[in-house]
């Protein structure tokens, strides 16, 4: 605060997902932010890395490829991980942004700045659990038109709510109320990491469907069929074809 910074990623971890203590510890420092006007990324974070311009403030220990997908996860770990595989599979990435307990910065903030960041086509998202829900609907609604957001939530069963708790020191909060959540603001769920990447790099190299109506052509009529089969699932309308076209 004496230096006039505006900004701080903490990467450190034993704060507010680990005791009481590293609670207060947390409350402490947001308090002494908030007074200085600055901006937490973290803490229990692994950083930022913006591969376009080069920068990498993470503990990483090399930048993926430069792409079209910002991957935003509130796991260090799995971002990290997640850095070795794309390079193997010559997957590249907008930016990467790990925020950890969110502390201040949460998964809305983050989104926001990708909605304006020119080389960001497709938001992928990682999340356990959000400090406002409001504002993450809001936001969500306002980017999705724009750019298409993929999101993989963890902590769906009982056992894995009690596990997000100690990783970030999140509240899981209700599956079936995320899904809504998602679903109100247009935010495709993914049930994989791989189905989420997958979505995300073809989302990438395509542009935004102008509506739900859809032709199938197909050489297979098994294929066709279980497309039908899933446009309907997703409401998305098979109008019949002028008997010109068949």
């Amino acid at each position: 605060a004496m230096k006039k910074v505006k900004g701080v990623s903490i990467i450190s971890a034993g704060f507010g997902e680990a005791d009481s203590k590293g609670r207060k510890l947390q409350e402490e420092f947001l308090t002494i932010a908030k007074k200085a006007g600055i901006r937490i990324l973290g803490p229990n974070c692994l950083g930022i890395l913006y591969p376009p311009q080069h920068l990498n403030a993470s503990f990483a220990p090399f930048l993926p490829f430069s792409g079209k997908v910002a991957f935003i996860s509130q796991s260090g770990a799995l971002l990290d991980s997640v850095i070795d595989w794309s390079v193997k599979d010559n997957y590249g990435f907008s930016a990467m942004i790990s925020y950890g307990n969110k502390a201040d910065l949460d998964a809305p903030d983050f989104i926001a700045w990708a909605a304006k960041d020119p080389w960001t086509k497709v938001i992928a998202l990682y999340v356990e659990g959000f400090n406002e829900g409001r504002y993450f609907l809001e936001m969500a609604k306002k980017v999705t038109p724009i750019k298409p957001i993929v999101a993989l939530k963890a902590g769906r069963t009982a056992t894995g709510s009690r596990a997000v708790g100690s990783h970030t020191g999140s509240l899981a909060g209700s599956y079936q109320i995320y899904k809504g959540v998602f679903k109100q603001s247009g935010v495709i769920m993914a049930d994989t990491l791989t189905q989420m990447f997958d979505m995300a790099r073809a989302l990438a190299y395509q542009p935004l469907a102008k509506g739900n109506r859809l032709a199938i052509v197909t050489n297979g009529g098994g294929s066709g069929v279980m497309c039908a089969d899933y446009c309907e699932e997703l409401a998305i309308e098979l109008p019949a074809l002028p008997r010109k076209l068949i």
